[in-house]
């Protein structure tokens, strides 16, 4: 449940977020972590567990821990 989880938009995140041809709300990415449905999962990426997942709507993301 994302209520009970922080969330951190790092830079990278950020940037491509605010791209002129996406300008992706954080208020959208929050609610396809809370709703959306892992594709993909990434368990030994190196940066930390990772995983893709696919919101309803016009956005697809994303990272998870």
């Amino acid at each position: 449940m994302i209520s009970q989880k922080k969330v951190l938009f790092l830079p990278h995140a950020l940037r491509q977020m605010l791209r002129p041809d996406r300008m992706i709300a954080r208020r959208k990415v929050l609610q396809v972590i809370s709703e959306g449905e892992v594709i993909e999962d990434y368990p030994d990426d190196a940066r930390s567990h990772s995983c893709l997942i696919l919101g309803k709507g016009d956005v697809a993301l994303s990272t998870c821990n």
